[in-house]
């Protein structure tokens, strides 16, 4: 998707303070590529869930020490043996290359490179380094071309102050930025125009937005892990994933792998299964391991966490539980049943999932159909409407959209959900006179701001666009924007009310919006 800057929308409008920071001098570009790492996991390493071998993954990893201690992605090495390492130029010959230590749910790994006479060159983890949104940054990566050293161009969009989630992790700590790349090429660094280390590139969010752990949780992890294994580990190499199966969406932990002699293993737990639930628990309904992560975190130690999980390799569901005592070399099976069988997975008593979008994105049409756009999937209860006055003529349309299952649509709430509003009126007005007059309604009463943003760059619709922070205990950000088609000489308004929409769903609004004649 094409992002427009917006007036190179002095993105440091969008969100959270930024890290206050230390500055370090940075390094030469030519020390940013001889400290970016290939990590391979072998075809063969990883079981798909119809039983079949998944070809061979790649992914960035660097250096931070001159020892040796270098960052990679975790889910090119747990269960995999012998995973690949490559340094340098020569992308031809892997080194060996130890594991000290891994946090399955933020998806990272430290690992010790051999001993050798000269240091290695290294990026520095500084303690806190100052990110704006808006700042340009790249992408060092080694996943293309037989392990070629490419630097990616992007923009941090956002800075994350809460929890955001993955099909690879459910964690907190990130900043977000753009554009996306392939999810096999993360783990490379994320540095600033000055080569200086601002995080790690992570794989995307459930709004498909591309996200980097940031250098001061990235520090704190590495020091961690540099001591040891996380202790939540389970010994599970796991991706969140939706699939068709007999009819019904299947969604769950796909367990590509696991590591020998982990509590995984112990359990029963094999590569290819797909975990449903842990406990009474359903896992990854929303497309990330945000409650598959919260549950292993939030057991109290020692004791027992049950599971139900499919393997479609053999038509069965199967129970079982971690921390059971002796070794289990298989779960319980609770149906076995013929390989043509059907597999029906009910969702668990005590929670009702959210529905996963087929796409990031559906479309919401107002019902006179003037209106036509595309929302972010996931706010799938959509109501367009036309409102009239006494006489029956039209006055404005209307499309409201947030999450389904909520008490009060977006509007109802007064905005307190997220959601977004679109209103076309019938009534021409100037974009800036509109927010101009627009208030301070209760709703925002708690946020800071605004900061007025002049949107002129887009080929079809110029305005404004208010952006209010930190509205609520989670950082939530509020959008008021005013706009007009481009050239238009009708000025005919549009505006849209928006809680946590992020940058490039906005985008997206905008370049998929079609305003038709009111009726």
């Amino acid at each position: 998707m094409k992002l427009y800057p917006f007036n190179r929308l002095t993105l440091a409008f969008l969100l959270m303070t930024g890290l206050l920071l230390t500055a370090c001098s940075g390094v030469s570009k030519e020390t940013v590529e001889a400290a970016t790492l290939r990590i391979v996991a072998p075809e063969g390493s990883f079981r798909q869930p119809d039983g079949t071998l998944a070809p061979e993954m790649a992914g960035s990893g660097f250096i931070f020490d001159e020892t040796g201690l270098a960052v990679v992605p975790q889910d090119l090495l747990t269960g995999v043996s012998p995973f690949e390492v490559y340094v340098g130029e020569d992308q031809s010959r892997p080194i060996r290359a130890e594991v000290v230590g891994v946090a399955e749910c933020y998806d990272l790994a430290v690992i010790q490179l051999p001993t050798q006479d000269d240091d290695y060159p290294a990026l520095e983890l500084a303690d806190e380094l100052e990110i704006e949104v808006g700042e340009a940054v790249t992408v060092a990566d080694r996943t293309t071309d037989a392990g070629a050293f490419t630097l990616i161009p992007g923009t941090i969009v956002r800075q994350m102050g809460r929890t955001q989630n993955s099909r690879v992790a459910g964690s907190e700590g990130f900043i977000q930025y753009s554009p996306s790349f392939d999810d096999g090429g993360a783990g490379g660094p994320v540095l600033d125009e000055k080569n200086r280390l601002i995080g790690v590139s992570y794989a995307a969010d459930d709004t498909g937005a591309p996200l980097a752990l940031g250098v001061d949780s990235l520090k704190q992890l590495v020091e961690r892990l540099s001591a040891g294994d996380d202790p939540f580990n389970l010994g599970i190499n796991g991706w969140a994933i939706a699939v068709d199966q007999a009819g019904e969406r299947l969604t769950g932990l796909w367990v590509r792998a696991v590591e020998p002699g982990s509590p995984a293993e112990i359990a029963g737990i094999q590569g290819g299964d797909i975990m449903t639930h842990l406990g009474e628990t359903p896992l990854a309904v929303d497309g990330t391991l945000r409650t598959y992560c919260d549950t292993v975190r939030d057991r109290e130690p020692g004791s027992q966490l049950s599971y139900r999980l499919v393997r479609l390799s053999t038509n069965e569901q199967l129970s079982g539980a971690f921390f059971n005592g002796p070794p289990q070399p298989e779960p319980t099976s609770t149906v076995v049943s013929g390989p043509t069988a059907e597999i029906r997975i009910e969702p668990a008593a005590t929670a009702t999932p959210t529905p996963i979008p087929a796409s990031p994105y559906i479309l919401a049409v107002d019902d006179s159909g003037a209106i036509r756009v595309e929302v972010p999937g996931i706010w799938s209860d959509i109501n367009g409407q036309s409102d009239r006055d006494s006489f029956g003529s039209v006055t404005s349309v209307t499309i409201n959209a947030n999450a389904p299952g909520q008490t009060a649509s977006f509007r109802e709430s007064r905005f307190s959900i997220p959601g977004l509003r679109l209103i076309v009126p019938r009534d021409s007005q100037e974009p800036t006179d509109f927010l101009n007059g627009f208030g301070n309604p209760d709703y925002l009463a708690s946020c800071e701001g605004p900061q007025r943003l002049v949107i002129n760059d887009h080929p079809r619709y110029t305005g404004a666009l208010d952006v209010y922070l930190g509205c609520d205990p989670n950082n939530s950000a509020v959008f008021i924007a005013a706009f007009a088609a481009a050239g238009s000489n009708q000025n005919q308004l549009i505006s849209l009310v928006a809680r946590d929409l992020s940058l490039t769903d906005l985008y997206h609004v905008l370049d998929t919006l079609q305003v038709g004649s009111l009726p």
